[in-house]
C-alpha cells in the first residue's frame, strides 16, 4: 500500500487529480477503514471539485473524526464552496 499511497501523492502534487482519485479509490477498496485514505479522499475529491462527494464522505467517518476542529473547518469550507 505504501507505494501506492506515494503514487497517488506524485499525482497529487503534479496536479493530476483525477488519477490520483482513481488510484486512491482502488486502494480504499482495500483498506476501507484507513483514516488517512479517507482523509486523502475527502481532500482530493474537494481539489476535483466534487464537493458533494467529499461532504457525504465526511458524513460518513465516524463521529471522533467528524467532530475534529480541522474537519468542521473542511466541511464548512466544502459547505462554502458549494
Amino acid at each position: 500500500p505504501q507505494a501506492s499511497v506515494a503514487l497517488v501523492q506524485a499525482l497529487t502534487a503534479n496536479k493530476q487529480f483525477g488519477p490520483a482519485l482513481a488510484q486512491l479509490t482502488d486502494l480504499r477498496k482495500k483498506f476501507p477503514n484507513d483514516a488517512r485514505l479517507n482523509g486523502m479522499e475527502i481532500l482530493l475529491q474537494a481539489e476535483n471539485g466534487n464537493f458533494d462527494k467529499a461532504l457525504s464522505s465526511i458524513n460518513a467517518l465516524p463521529a471522533d473524526f467528524q467532530n475534529n476542529p480541522s474537519t468542521l473547518f473542511l466541511k464548512a469550507r466544502l459547505q462554502a464552496a458549494e
